[in-house]
């Protein structure tokens, strides 16, 4: 499969063509740039994230050969892109082996990655890396099926060891490897797939990763393996997505919410899906939050906000009513038999998001959510 190419673009890729032939040490390192960039170069979307995965070398050595041998003096500043200080190798020999390198090049900031495998311990989330240079296998380790593409720097062609083309085309999310085994591995995938799944308006769930994200052990280890300040990272990103609103239904109607915002808080609560029984709403809660979230996160796009400002409004009206599944503020309406009232429930769903998002390390950022909420009747 052929893609189209920005000049930048050609102009890097030719680079290291002429950088493999020219400089002997890089005469048998495969490359092949990786994950998002051909994702949305297949879906025609500008993209300036370039990461190269590369075989029988380090992404740092990479970068220090071309610094060293730069022949056409395009090279800019190197940066340290540094391992996520929870991965973990068998010996020292092989974490240096898996140092990533990053350089500008033609305008942009390229990363030099190793290809690799991931094994889990069954009680961590931070795999134990071994280099290969097999891009099947680097495949199958990664989230979904449309981040596991290559676009090989020699053939200038797409490399898809795990459908990921026909998935993109289909605009369905799948794992590369078994749902339940990626996500017991990881379940901050979790996250990421429905971040994908915000993200793309009309893409769907692979129903083998719905049965997944249901399983009660994905969810067990999802509490053991998940830092609650990882996942504010990617509820954050979801919250900006096109979608939020369908992405957050599947935490809702999975029972993750529970694990992702706090189960002590929601094992106390009334379910999501109550009758409001009132006349000013014809929804049940559920239904009623996630319209709400869709029509706020529209409304934020149409007025210009940033992607940040649409993410923290969109957090705000998934709580605006949460506080109405405290049993302590439902009363029976004293003129209407069979209706409910909910006095104060803006406070209490203030307080609940500011509990929930203190534990997903949302800083300053929960004040705004909490102030929205707790005045938005007024």
């Amino acid at each position: 499969m052929n893609i189209s190419l920005t000049d930048q673009e050609k102009f890097i890729i030719s680079y290291l063509r002429s950088a493999k032939k020219s400089i002997p040490s890089l005469k048998n390192v495969d490359m092949r740039i990786a994950g998002g960039w051909v994702r949305d170069k297949i879906m025609g979307i500008l993209s300036d994230d370039i990461d190269v995965a590369v075989s029988n070398i380090s992404g740092h050595d990479v970068v220090s050969i071309l610094k060293n041998n730069d022949f056409k003096n395009v090279l800019g500043k190197t940066f340290q892109v540094s391992l996520d200080k929870s991965l973990k190798s068998e010996n020292k020999t092989d974490l240096q082996s898996l140092q990533v390198g990053g350089v500008e090049m033609g305008g942009l900031k390229v990363e030099f990655v190793p290809m690799r495998t991931e094994r889990y311990e069954e009680d961590s989330r931070a795999p134990i890396l071994e280099i290969t240079d097999d891009p099947r296998l680097d495949a199958m380790r990664r989230d979904l099926t449309i981040n596991g593409l290559y676009y090989n720097i020699d053939t200038g062609m797409v490399e898809d060891y795990v459908g990921g083309i026909e998935d993109i085309k289909n605009m369905t999310l799948k794992t590369p490897d078994n749902a339940k085994k990626t996500f017991s591995e990881d379940p901050l995938r979790i996250l990421r797939a429905l971040r994908f799944y915000s993200k793309y308006p009309n893409s769907t769930v692979d129903s083998e990763i719905i049965t997944a994200i249901k399983d009660p052990e994905v969810q067990r280890l999802y509490l053991q393996k998940v830092a609650p300040e990882r996942a504010g990272k990617e509820i954050m990103k979801l919250m900006s997505g096109e979608k939020p609103d369908e992405a957050i239904r599947v935490l809702f109607e999975s029972g993750m919410h529970r694990q992702v915002f706090g189960a002590d808080i929601f094992d106390k609560l009334n379910p999501l899906d109550m009758d409001q029984k009132t006349p000013h709403h014809k929804h049940n809660l559920m239904e009623h939050t996630l319209l709400t979230m869709k029509n706020v996160n529209n409304i934020s796009r149409d007025e210009g906000l940033s992607d940040k400002e649409r993410a923290l409004m969109t957090m705000s009206a998934m709580f605006h009513d949460i506080g109405k599944l405290d049993p302590s503020i439902v009363a029976e309406h004293s003129h209407n038999p069979g209706q409910m009232t909910y006095y104060g429930h803006e406070k209490s769903s203030a307080d609940i998001a500011d509990v929930v998002l203190k534990r997903l390390g949302i800083g300053a950022d929960r004040n705004f959510v909490s102030t929205i909420v707790r005045y938005h009747m007024r």
